[in-house]
């Protein structure tokens, strides 16, 4: 009899989660995306000063195959910069900070700022993961540099 009330408990605490409200729903997943770009933002300097090494040796370097290899990691790097900075230009013309979408008030624009942020997390995703690959790499080179 316990168990029965148990299961029945956890069932309806299932169905009641899974019925969340759209504009909770909206703010749980816009602040995961602004979680993922904080998590992105303070590894800019990192990066930035990579480029500017890899910049340096660039003017240096006079051999044709440590050149290549040079320019293959500031094609990356930059990549991942560029990819940056394009994602919060977008995201701040996308979501203007101060305005609030609320499903109740208008609907089809509720929608579409869903699916727009929906999209801005997968892109997020795209600059993280292009984030960690340049830095790596860049770690790597510099590393056998020295």
């Amino acid at each position: 009899m316990r168990s029965t009330f148990i299961l029945s408990l956890l069932f309806t605490l299932f169905i009641s989660a899974c019925k969340q409200d759209p504009n909770e729903a909206f703010e749980n997943l816009r602040k995961e995306v602004l979680a993922k770009h904080d998590e992105v933002m303070p590894k800019m300097g990192e990066l930035s000063n990579y480029i500017s090494q890899v910049e340096t040796l660039e003017k240096q370097e006079e051999d044709s195959r440590k050149m290549m290899q040079i320019r293959q990691l500031k094609k990356k790097l930059t990549f991942a910069h560029d990819l940056m900075m394009r994602w919060m230009k977008r995201h701040s013309k996308l979501f203007p900070y101060g305005v609030v979408y609320d499903v109740n008030k208008d609907k089809a624009l509720f929608e579409e700022k869903r699916q727009a942020l929906e999209q801005q997390n997968l892109k997020i995703e795209q600059v993280k993961d292009a984030f960690e690959r340049s830095l790596n790499q860049a770690k790597i080179f510099f590393s056998r540099k020295n």
